[in-house]
């Protein structure tokens, strides 16, 4: 059972049974032991008490560690699908390893479950540490100011903090960050300005193009500033208010080697009044770094393979991964060029229709193919898992 069930299935009636018996005692006359009834109702009263306080403090300790070890696990994530250099590599395990070593001794009997404290500090500390995640992940709102004046911090992951609507402009001031995580903040509107600032900002997770056209609003021509941003995914919200050569200036980061797009926003059917202009932008107005090496495209709006999606344009790319959407073919098989593609990843693309053939003769140096819930591509040479290996290669 767990700790909530035991909160709700078990305290919570003890309660109310231990209230009812204290009733039923009052009613009676009084005696040489009412005082000692009395103090016995007040005693196990406290005790109950406290074991339910334990109780929150347990589970609080155990969604800690959870949160904490899909936290490690986003870096073999990372391993898995960007590293190509052993340094790199063995950076990135070297953090897993302490990480996991740090969760391990926090596990250990004696457990020191934590107190119940508010979900967010008014003031973080003086101290400078080099990755902060807020307390309670789940609730956190805005962050703080003071955040500013964390000089040493070079982590922050705000992966996945539903609830967080608006970041401070005094993150430009965390000069050492290297990543920034704020992916799956789906009630982020816009990144403040003044991104463009951190320069030593090799990762930046959950970029936000959405409805602020406010001088709050971080935009994409700041980017171009980070000349050490290697990794960048975008989220695309459902609110696009942008400039219409905003998205060509993901061309000018020249250090791009991984890009993640997220959109939120749908072309509107055939027979409505209008399209959304911001959505129509996304498929036309859009030029990409000629050093990409992996694209993956998330929740893509159009149908067809967007022009700017060509082998002439991104000829280092190596991954290509397209997650949701309505695509329903990846070209009309008159395309002389051919690609350089290594890894093919399809998922939930429902509408998309290919064969085989085209498979092979569109990305010939192909040596990895997945492909999950494409219920029309079942024809694919895929084993159970869906996964395809060309038998010459080892890896991908």
């Amino acid at each position: 059972m767990s700790q909530e069930r035991a909160l709700d299935e078990v305290v919570s009636p003890f309660l109310m049974q231990l209230s009812k018996a204290r009733l039923l005692f009052l009613k009676l006359d009084e005696d040489n032991s009412f005082f000692e009834i009395k103090h016995l109702f007040q005693n196990i009263e406290k005790e109950a008490h406290e074991v339910e306080n334990i109780l929150k403090r347990v589970s609080r300790w155990e969604y800690e560690i959870i949160n904490d070890f899909g936290g490690i696990a986003r870096y073999l994530d990372d391993i898995v699908e960007e590293e190509s250099h052993l340094i790199s590599i063995r950076s990135k395990l070297q953090i897993v390893n302490a990480e996991m070593s740090n969760l391990k001794d926090r596990m250990k009997l004696p457990l020191h479950v934590p107190e119940i404290k508010p979900s967010v500090p008014a003031l973080l500390p003086a101290s400078s540490p080099t990755k902060f995640l807020p307390p309670s992940i789940s609730r956190i709102i805005t962050l703080p100011a003071s955040i500013g004046e964390l000089s040493n911090l070079m982590i922050l992951d705000l992966h996945a903090c539903h609830n967080l609507e608006r970041l401070t402009e005094r993150i430009s001031s965390l000069q050492m960050l290297t990543h920034l995580d704020v992916s799956e903040c789906y009630l982020l509107e816009g990144m403040p300005r003044g991104i463009g600032l951190l320069t030593e900002l090799q990762v930046l997770k959950g970029f936000v193009i959405g409805g602020s056209t406010s001088n709050y609003s971080c935009r994409v021509a700041e980017l171009v500033r980070l000349e050490n941003l290697n990794k960048l995914s975008i989220y695309i919200g459902s609110k696009v208010a942008m400039t219409g050569d905003e998205l060509n200036e993901l061309e000018n980061i020249k250090g791009l080697h991984s890009l993640t797009i997220t959109w939120a926003v749908s072309l509107l059917k055939k027979g409505e009044e209008q399209q959304t202009s911001g959505a129509t932008a996304m498929l036309t107005s859009l030029s990409l770094p000629l050093n990409l090496q992996k694209l993956d495209l998330r929740c893509f709006p159009g149908e067809k393979m967007p022009s700017w999606l060509s082998p002439s344009k991104l000829w280092r790319l190596k991954k290509l991964y397209f997650t949701g959407g309505m695509l329903n073919t990846l070209g009309d098989g008159s395309m002389s060029e051919v690609w350089k593609i290594e890894a093919l990843r399809l998922k939930f693309l429902n509408d998309l229709v290919v064969e085989w053939t085209q498979v092979h003769e569109t990305f010939p140096y192909l040596t990895f193919l997945e492909v999950y819930m494409c219920r029309k591509l079942e024809s694919l040479p895929c084993d159970k898992d869906g996964v395809w290996m060309n038998g010459d290669k080892q890896e991908v």
